[in-house]
């Protein structure tokens, strides 16, 4: 792969008398800069580690730490094949960690990310990198699985990223890791029920049917004893029509006309890329299929 821009750019900013070097004032709009360009184009594998070991150093506090969520996800967001760090595993670890920890910080009041991007770039990381982290696969599961549990009141767009992260972070770990496979997988099942003709319910479905999919292309034998539920749950949303649009309303002219998804479809859930821009971010993704 050619250098990009983004890699010149990160190359300049990161030397020794770079803006971004440790050794130089905080230049926030140096990291903005960068953050826009990443969101602009793709990168080597080589400078996005680069970045990644550096970020995860000195970018860790507001308002550093929300930019630098938001780079991961532009980051991880493209050529996903490119960006795997099964090879070096330490790199995952680290920013999965640093994840981990502006999560339970919770300090978007204080310039910080928000919890929904944290988890939205989680996930994205979490794609086929999975394996690589496994030790942090318990520490995981402690922040995910209550965010999942249909017991628990949560945003829905928070518990849907904690979905997408449950069903990546066991892509490509075949059958070496059971026990995140399980758990995960109870979880996943357990937000199966809801009614689809809201739309926050429907894009939890959607996400929890796409990660059941992601487990069961890992490890066949987590369906063994779930076949008949999960097929009564397909059944029912597929059998669950849209409203018919004679019901609505004319537009208003003066109001935003954008297409919608319609009630009582399934929701195309965020893939292992996510959908659209994060929540804080100025910065707008645009995948490679245009949406």
């Amino acid at each position: 792969m050619a250098p990009s821009v983004f890699d010149s750019l990160a190359a300049e900013l990161l030397a020794p008398q770079g803006l971004l070097h440790p050794g130089q004032p905080p230049q926030r709009s140096a990291l903005e800069i960068l953050a826009q360009m990443a969101a602009a184009e793709g990168c080597t594998p080589q400078i996005a580690t680069q970045v990644m070991v550096h970020g995860f150093k000195w970018w860790k506090q507001p308002p550093a730490s929300k930019l630098f969520v938001q780079l991961l996800f532009h980051i991880f967001s493209k050529d996903k094949v490119e960006r795997r760090l099964g090879e070096t595993p330490r790199v995952a670890e680290d920013c999965i960690r640093f994840l981990l920890t502006a999560f339970a910080a919770d300090n978007a009041a204080a310039g910080g990310p928000e919890p929904v991007d944290v988890l939205r770039t989680m996930g994205t990381m979490l794609f086929e990198n999975g394996a690589a982290c496994q030790k942090l696969h318990s520490t995981l599961l402690a922040t995910l699985l209550p965010l999942t549990s249909p017991a628990v009141s949560i945003d829905a767009d928070i518990r849907r990223m904690a979905i997408n992260c449950l069903g990546n972070v066991c892509v490509g770990t075949g059958t070496k890791s059971p026990q995140l496979q399980k758990d995960a997988f109870a979880a996943l099942l357990s937000n199966l029920d809801g009614d689809i003709s809201d739309e926050g319910v429907s894009k939890v479905l959607s996400s929890a049917f796409r990660g059941l999919q992601l487990l069961i292309n890992e490890n066949k034998s987590l369906a063994v004893d779930s076949v008949a539920v999960l097929v009564n749950h397909l059944q029912r949303c597929a059998l669950t029509h849209p409203d018919s649009s004679a019901k609505r309303g004319p537009a208003s002219p003066a109001r935003d006309t954008r297409p919608s998804p319609r009630k009582g479809t399934l929701f195309t859930s965020d893939s292992e890329l996510s959908e659209g821009e994060l929540k804080g971010s100025k910065f707008r993704y645009i995948s490679p299929s245009g949406r």
